[in-house]
């Protein structure tokens, strides 16, 4: 019985530990889609608004 109730003891520290690394590994993954999606959306638009931004600044 002593190998079984030590099972219990360490699984859900294990389960702990992984689940916390799920929601890190997700964290990241999140935050990486965010950077490149900024990045992606300033090179598709970016020259866009800086022409736009160089344009007004002349205008004045």
């Amino acid at each position: 019985m002593e190998g079984v109730l030590h099972q219990f003891e360490v699984w859900p520290r294990l389960a702990r530990i992984d689940y916390a690394a799920g929601e890190i590994a997700y964290g990241v993954l999140a935050i990486a889609y965010g950077v490149l999606g900024i990045v992606y959306g300033n090179l598709l638009y970016g020259s866009v608004k800086w022409r736009n931004l160089i344009g007004n600044f002349r205008a004045c």
